[in-house]
């Protein structure tokens, strides 16, 4: 069973989406979606949850910047690392979650150092950027 060393969330608020229900996308909007979607799936594997990617991306946008900022960081900090990107979505509280998953293939006190640092480096200081939607998970 493996237990995660450290998890941060970059909020505890639990706010709606941005997007306003009921409008019809346009063709252009769809090409918005799936371009952002492809450059998460281009660093993050996403495993079989690219419909709640795709929600995740379509409700909040403009957290992409910041999830491809963070993987650049984390990359940086475990490149031996598997780094995976999934979505929690609670339907009857209408959250949406993103986790960035990080498994380091290192001894224990080493991936832990490294999180430390990280933490002390980029992550704490960028934890407003992700809206209290992103959560890392390092395991």
């Amino acid at each position: 069973m493996t237990t995660p060393y450290k998890r941060i969330n970059s909020s505890s608020a639990n706010l709606l989406p941005r997007s306003v229900a009921g409008k019809p996308e346009s063709r252009s909007a769809t090409s918005f979606i799936e371009k952002k979607v492809t450059s998460l799936r281009e660093v993050y594997e996403f495993g079989s949850a690219v419909d709640k990617i795709e929600k995740f991306v379509r409700a909040y946008s403009h957290l992409v910047d910041f999830l491809l900022d963070a993987y650049k960081h984390v990359q940086a900090k475990f490149p031996e690392a598997t780094i995976k990107l999934t979505v929690d979505v609670e339907s009857s509280a209408k959250t949406h979650e993103a986790f960035i998953r990080v498994t380091p293939h290192i001894p224990f006190p080493e991936a832990r150092q490294r999180l430390d640092e990280f933490d002390d480096a980029w992550w704490i200081k960028n934890l407003d950027r992700g809206d209290g939607r992103i959560t890392l998970v390092v395991r």
